[in-house]
């Protein structure tokens, strides 16, 4: 007998209905463990047969079988063959390259993940900069305002309420006193009109976002139009979970609502202060959003990501405001008036979805952090909330000032200001040949952090432009910058010609 078959083959009895099954294993266990190798010659049915002690006809069910299954090959006039089962399992993930066993094993593990996960990163502008000196960087808070005394104050008095009263756990929707703390805070800053019954405490804007996905969207079914250039982290997280992302394009009056196809069922909108334009949606095309959401039986997810820093002028209502057909769901955060690292955030439900946001959020992860919560809502109580806001917004009128300012003084025809009335960011359209999106890479090399408007968008062509944040630099530094900045131009420019 051929001294690959010297192994320990436990056959049940040889008219046991599993007979043919066992031997199938043992012969795959023994080709996946390598004891039998890929390309040697299998033993002819017959004397696997009789080395067997089982009938030719079973031996022959048993290649068949692991031949159709990829673990042995037949040439024919030549025998039956151990398969390469490990360079098969392979081929696929490979595609034909010479990668190192390393390689090998993370391109197998990155099978398990579902398509879309496949060899993500983190978004490069969530990553940690180092030695930025000029930070424009979009979506960062001015925090030195903040009365981190108070807070302290106020965490330590809920901790001992927490203490004597035997606190142990939040609910779903929120401790009712921030609820009606945030209910009565939006309506006066905001005119949203709700009470503290349709909103929903979550963990940032981000989570809500999340949870809207979750009720609102069915994998490869469910069409979600999006702004065009847009907010890349919503983007990202309604392709994950399967959406059809239609992107619609925006001028100087927000998205156009026209463009958006009547099979959308989800419409994502930053109308106060478009991302990352900082357009306002116009009164018309607020009407119109409307009127369409409710002709189609769409669903408006309105994030007002920070309606709340208000610059100058009044401001246009909240579309949750004007929506009469229970379409808009209202997301806002705490994250951009106050501080990140917070994480508290909100949204502002219509009836007929409270229940299964609800349950959305309890399965994510129960509650949010009470002390947090009851804090928080002590803050907002207490108008330190307001006050705070009075001084952020004076903070941001000043450096919105000064960036016009250094504007007009450095780069007068290579930059158009895109003017805002709220908001911590304004865009500016670059003339001429220089790519923003050159210049941000070149900025980054002296120590300046700027984004283009091309890095926020998906279609092409796009508007080629920078986004300025007033979060992360104060005015002498806006001013120094900018300067920076043209000189950047200046040899962009120079290469060009």
């Amino acid at each position: 007998m051929d001294p690959i078959f010297e192994l320990n083959i436990a056959l049940p009895a040889a008219k046991h209905h599993r007979l043919q099954q066992s031997i199938i294993q043992q012969l795959k266990s023994a080709i996946v463990d390598g004891r039998l190798k890929a390309d040697i010659c299998m033993p002819a049915t017959r004397k696997l047969a009789d080395h067997l002690q089982v009938s030719r006809n079973t031996v022959i069910a048993v290649y068949a079988t692991l031949v159709s299954e990829g673990y042995l090959y037949a040439k024919s006039g030549s025998g039956t063959f151990v398969a390469d089962i490990h360079q098969q399992a392979f081929k696929q993930v490979l595609q034909q390259q010479v990668l190192q066993p390393t390689e090998i094993t993370e391109a197998l593990h990155q099978q398990k993940l579902t398509a879309f996960w496949r060899g993500t990163k983190l978004p490069e502008f969530s990553q940690p900069q180092s030695k930025i000196e000029f930070d424009f960087s979009v979506g960062k808070p001015e925090v030195s305002f903040l009365p981190f005394d108070i807070w302290r104050k106020l965490l330590t008095k809920v901790s001992r309420q927490h203490a004597q009263h035997k606190v142990t756990g939040g609910i779903a929707q929120g401790q009712l006193t921030l609820r009606q703390a945030i209910a009565q805070h939006i309506s006066l800053s905001r005119a949203v009109a709700c009470d503290a019954e349709s909103i929903v405490v979550t963990a940032g804007a981000q989570q809500a976002l999340d949870i809207l996905a979750r009720i609102l969207i069915t994998p490869g079914q469910t069409q979600v139009a999006m702004e065009s250039p847009g907010y890349p982290m919503a983007r990202q997280l309604f392709a994950a979970a399967g959406a059809q992302i239609i992107d619609i394009e925006v001028d100087e009056q927000g998205i156009l609502v026209e463009s958006i196809p009547n099979s959308c069922r989800v419409i994502y909108v930053t109308p106060s202060h478009q991302f990352p334009t900082g357009v306002k949606l116009s009164a018309d095309r607020r009407l119109q959003l409307l009127a369409f959401a409710q002709q189609y039986n769409a669903s408006i997810i309105e994030d007002d990501y920070d309606g709340e820093i208000r610059l100058q002028g009044s401001p246009l209502d909240a579309l949750q405001t004007l929506d009469t057909g229970a379409t808009v769901f209202y997301v806002g955060t705490f994250s951009k008036c106050l501080l990140p690292d917070l994480r508290l955030g909100f949204v502002v439900v219509p009836p007929w979805a409270k229940e299964a946001v609800l349950a959305a959020k309890m399965y994510c992860d129960w509650h949010c952090p009470v002390l947090l919560q009851d804090t928080l809502a002590l803050f907002i109580q207490q108008g330190h909330l307001k006050r705070h806001l009075q001084k952020l917004r004076k903070c941001y009128r000043q450096r919105l000032d000064q960036l016009n300012q250094s504007l007009n003084d450095y780069l007068p025809k290579q930059l158009t200001a895109i003017p805002i009335s709220t908001g911590a960011h304004m865009a500016a359209i670059i003339h001429g040949d220089a790519n923003a999106q050159k210049i941000a890479q070149a900025a980054l090399e002296q120590r300046i952090k700027i984004f283009a408007i091309q890095d926020f968008s998906i279609k092409s062509p796009t508007i080629n432009g920078l986004i300025f944040g007033l979060g992360g630099i104060n005015e002498k530094q806006i001013d120094e910058g900018v300067q920076r900045l043209a000189r950047l131009f200046e040899s962009q420019n120079k290469r060009n010609k």
